[in-house]
């Protein structure tokens, strides 16, 4: 988008964003991480500097303290984007907050799958017109094939949190192991949170540790080689970015029947199930990765690319631009 338009990005300061990478501005700033204050003062310090530069569109990347944005005089449009836990996770006294802000005649909402439109449209009763459905894109240049498939190995990326399941990964892989004596499977666990030690104790527990490693958080720009290798991606629950970044790289999903999950995942490159239920994941698991010759593991991997194009950034920002095009006088 920013090789049509000046696009300025607000976003918190890191040291491992490689900024040469970007063709548009990126305004960094230092804001506190503490939960209940960190949006309002990410609002407080950025206000200033938008209200200064007037933009045409104002995009909020989220249902939170930041949609108070909105309210200001900074752009002649806002368009707020909702992804998920931002709406379910609204308190009564924000849900009316938002009510009041989102009637704004210049206010309009982008939704990251159907799905998520149609809870949107439950919850604040707005008129279906100031929403539209744009899903999640991937970088297909970072996201790609760059190393070879191993055999029988699985992954898991995502936070360590009960929305993401990380334990009912480990349980499918138990069920694998015992249930069809499976002994040359491998799983790689990527990601941090609140659950982590859980899933460490869990994985110790059952005796897996030479065969499930969970190694922490790692960078956008180390993740390719993980997904690449990997023989499916495993998402027990909700999946998010993980979904296109797998398939992007070459690598089913094996996915819970929820939320975006069914508007991407087709059977072509990849299999939907019961969502959290390790014994239909490990079934799948054995089923079809464990049993399927190289020649049709090799169609699933060009299907998971094929798919993940469709997605890429260039195709999402022209869908983005038609919201645009609707901007009130």
């Amino acid at each position: 988008m920013a090789s049509r338009h000046e696009v300025v990005v607000y976003t918190r300061r890191s040291i491992e964003r490689v900024k040469d990478r970007f063709n548009h501005e990126v305004f960094e700033v230092d804001y506190s991480k503490r939960r209940g204050i960190r949006g309002a003062d990410f609002v407080r310090k950025i206000r200033s500097d938008i209200h200064k530069r007037r933009f045409d569109v104002l995009n909020i990347e989220q249902l939170g303290t930041g949609a108070l944005l909105a309210k200001t005089k900074g752009s002649k449009m806002s368009i707020i984007t909702v992804h998920g836990r931002d709406l379910f996770d609204a308190s009564w006294f924000l849900s009316i907050l938002y009510s009041h802000i989102l009637r704004k005649e210049n206010v309009r909402v982008v939704c990251v799958s159907r799905f998520m439109k149609k809870a949107f449209l439950e919850r604040f009763h707005i008129p279906d017109e100031k929403v539209s459905v744009v899903p999640h894109g991937v970088d297909t240049v970072l996201f790609r094939p760059v190393k070879p498939k191993k055999r029988n190995h699985f992954l898991f990326v995502g936070r360590f949190v009960p929305d993401k399941d990380p334990l009912c990964c480990v349980k499918a892989f138990k069920i694998l192991k015992e249930r069809y004596l499976f002994d040359e499977a491998s799983l790689t666990m990527i990601g941090g949170g609140p659950q982590f030690n859980a899933t460490e104790d869990l994985v110790r527990s059952y005796g897996l540790t030479d065969d499930v490693k969970l190694i922490g958080d790692v960078s956008n720009m180390g993740l390719p080689g993980y997904y690449s290798e990997a023989s499916a991606t495993i998402c027990p629950r909700l999946a998010g970015m993980v979904l296109l970044e797998s398939l992007a790289c070459g690598t089913p999903v094996i996915a819970g029947n929820i939320d975006m999950a069914p508007e991407i995942i087709t059977h072509e490159c990849g299999f939907l199930v019961p969502a959290s239920n390790p014994s239909v994941f490990a079934e799948i698991m054995h089923d079809i990765f464990c049993s399927r010759d190289e020649r049709e593991l090799k169609g699933l991997s060009l299907s998971a690319r094929a798919q993940a194009e469709k997605y890429a950034w260039p195709i999402i920002a022209k869908k983005l631009e038609a919201v645009f095009d609707v901007m009130p006088s």
